[in-house]
């Protein structure tokens, strides 16, 4: 990644219990710390977000092959190897590969990321 990168962003989408107007929950939160995601990555990562939905990206500089991290991070049948505050993850649509649906289920009181 070129150095003019930022090293990592963050965006959030707050889930409330209360419904929230779909206007509002467009305006995505974001952390005052948050960096700009460049627009090489944010295309692939934006997306319509419906009622009781959320919605994250977290991008990362690493020293690391690219083939070593995308082994990693494309399993969609086991994203808890890399993200510990998982319950359960299940593919609703999709082979794996770019744009496949998962349903993920948070561990309770812990942050989505």
């Amino acid at each position: 990644m070129p150095s003019n990168f930022p090293n990592s962003s963050l965006l959030l989408e707050r889930i409330k219990e209360t419904p929230t107007p779909i206007a509002a929950c467009k305006q995505p939160y974001r952390h005052p710390a948050a960096a700009q995601v460049p627009d090489h990555v944010a295309r692939y990562h934006t997306h319509a977000v419906a009622p009781s939905q959320c919605c994250s990206a977290v991008t990362q500089q690493i020293s690391a092959p690219v083939s070593t991290v995308w082994s990693v991070v494309r399993r969609f049948d086991n994203p808890q190897a890399y993200k510990h505050f998982l319950k359960s993850c299940h593919v609703i649509v999709g082979n794996g590969d770019v744009g496949t649906l998962r349903e993920v289920r948070v561990i309770s009181g812990l942050p989505a990321g």
